[in-house]
């Protein structure tokens, strides 16, 4: 059977094939027979799916998808008058990376992610502050590898391959027009902060093979990737010491501290001090303005005009309306 996209799915047909595995939780029903609440993904969308009287015969190798992995399922699609619309699994078995098939197909990733690095190091360049600019390019050469296809996060925003350097760019780009708009800004000091500002997120995931994220790494929940971010970083500004490379005066390493540690904005959000001078609280805003156009985009691309979500959306504070 081809493989149909989750926005192409039709109401009480059934389907069969492989999809990518994004959550999965065994419980039990009213009953106390066991059953799993799940979420199927492709390459752009989640479906809920719930799995009713699971035996020994409708799931097999559940050690290939949990806690992230692939299955091939059969399911009949529904809308449940309670949940909305959702998959009805009939079975399900496990299946190898290299048995999923076209992994295009169910792989969030965004394309021209090479350009998109490759932007960011442009911007590096050309940070005048030798210190700034050599401490940028330093951790950007360092980590390239693993920095092209990082995701921004678990979930709520960029959580697909490449989304890192993406959500990273779109801020630098922002902080270059605004600095037009301001001419008082440091610009220097605001684009180092923000190529810098999430690079504890290399140490706050847990990702599976294919580099989504499944979870929090041990340190990304105790620490948060604010925290891992300053620790990071002072291990590398020892190297480049060693080295004999350019770094930060202690003022600007002062400067980029704080807008790492305060980024978030509150400590409800995880910032355990508030943005205390003028680049710090631009860089905590541009951030929140690129997560969140992402997240009205996901949710409006897959709205009718003039409709709004069946629910409110968590990050956004209310459901969501697509204008005419």
């Amino acid at each position: 059977m081809p493989f149909t996209p989750i926005q192409k799915l039709v109401f009480n047909q059934s389907y069969e094939g492989v999809w990518r595995i994004a959550q999965f939780s065994l419980s039990s029903d009213r009953n106390g027979n066991p059953m799993a609440r799940l979420e199927l993904a492709d390459a752009f969308d989640r479906l809920p799916a719930v799995f009713f009287s699971i035996n020994e015969n409708n799931l097999s190798q559940k050690e290939l998808f949990i806690p992230s992995g692939f299955a091939k399922v059969a399911f009949r699609y529904e809308e449940d008058a309670r949940y909305g619309p959702q998959a009805k699994v009939i079975s399900m078995q496990g299946v190898t990376l290299s048995e999923a098939g076209d992994l295009t197909q169910l792989i969030p990733a965004l394309p021209d992610r090479r350009e998109n690095l490759n932007a960011l190091y442009q911007c590096g360049r050309l940070i005048q502050s030798s210190g700034l600019r050599s401490l940028v390019l330093y951790v950007l050469e360092r980590y390239q590898s693993v920095l092209i296809d990082l995701p921004a996060a678990k979930s709520m925003h960029h959580d697909v391959l490449g989304g890192w350097v993406f959500h990273t760019l779109r801020m630098a780009r922002l902080g270059y027009s605004l600095c037009r708009v301001y001419p008082e800004v440091n610009q220097d000091l605001l684009i180092s902060g923000i190529l810098l500002h999430d690079l504890g997120k290399l140490q706050e995931f847990s990702r599976d093979p294919t580099g989504m994220v499944i979870d929090y790494s041990v340190s990304g929940v105790l620490l948060s990737h604010l925290v891992i971010g300053l620790l990071m970083l002072e291990e590398i500004l020892k190297e480049m010491k060693a080295k004999n490379l350019p770094v930060p005066s202690e003022n600007e390493r002062l400067a980029l501290f704080h807008m790492i540690e305060s980024h978030h904005g509150k400590p409800e959000y995880g910032s355990p001090i508030t943005p205390r001078f003028r680049e710090a609280m631009i860089l905590h805003y541009l951030d929140q303005i690129d997560a969140k156009i992402w997240m009205f985009d996901q949710v409006q691309g897959n709205l009718d005009p003039g409709k709004l979500s069946e629910k409110a959306v968590f990050g956004l504070d209310g459901r969501v309306w697509r204008p005419e």
